[in-house]
């Protein structure tokens, strides 16, 4: 039996090989992407320590962990504008109220925001009193 689909169908972000490897883990695991083998840690306690020391190697000051990378998929998905809800079926979350506190706001979306507020400069019309074709056609109601 081959690789299980994705249940989201197209609209997930894995693609290529990175969906057929996790599709194989899954096929492999009883449908847990990070299982548990017997006396070895979970592939989540492997990938958070594997995280970590490439964070030393490159002096990364901050801890990087699974879940900080699953918190910047979604930001940079929703700063990439995806679909707040399309975010909220990668991330496996039930409820939109969960994926809305992933969803901060980073200092680019803030400026467009304030962007889209700003007012244009608008020409400035002269008086109506001092328009003459506007009198005119006053003049004639």
């Amino acid at each position: 039996m081959g690789a299980p689909s994705c249940p989201f169908g197209d609209s997930h972000p894995l693609s290529g090989q990175s969906s057929k490897t996790s599709g194989t883990v899954l096929a492999q695991s009883a449908g847990f992407l990070l299982p548990r083998s017997g006396d070895f840690p979970t592939l989540y306690q492997s990938l958070r320590l594997a995280l970590h020391q490439a964070a030393q190697r490159v002096s990364c000051s901050d801890r990087v962990t699974p879940h900080r990378l699953r918190h910047y998929s979604g930001d940079s998905s929703l700063a990439s504008q995806v679909d707040i809800n399309t975010i909220r079926r990668w991330l496996g979350h039930v409820s939109l109220e969960t994926t809305n506190i992933y969803a901060e706001t980073d200092m680019a979306m803030k400026a467009r925001a304030l962007a889209m507020c700003e007012v244009k400069q608008v020409k400035r019309l002269k008086p109506w009193r001092d328009d003459p074709d506007l009198l005119a056609f006053l003049q004639k109601l």
